[in-house]
């Protein structure tokens, strides 16, 4: 055990995003692995919850989570 944190959930842990050092090199992530701006990505070029959740293979709530975690994001990084 090293102290430190091995997982962090920063909206809460009911929401699927989470930031853990070995997943995606602590980027944050949907617990899938996948990462949320990759997904939030997807949603800002105009293609629908249902269908980045088809090819990716994950829950809706999961893709809407990730899509919410990263647009709170973008006010605090103008």
């Amino acid at each position: 055990m090293t102290g430190l944190a091995e997982a962090w959930f920063p909206l809460g842990p009911e929401v699927p995003v989470v930031v853990d050092p070995a997943m995606s090199f602590g980027l944050p992530t949907i617990q899938s692995g996948i990462r949320t701006d990759i997904l939030a990505r997807h949603h800002r070029a105009g293609d629908s919850v249902a269908d980045i959740s088809a090819w990716y293979a994950v829950p809706e709530p999961e893709i809407q989570a990730a899509i919410r975690f990263e647009d709170e994001l973008l006010p605090s990084a103008a």
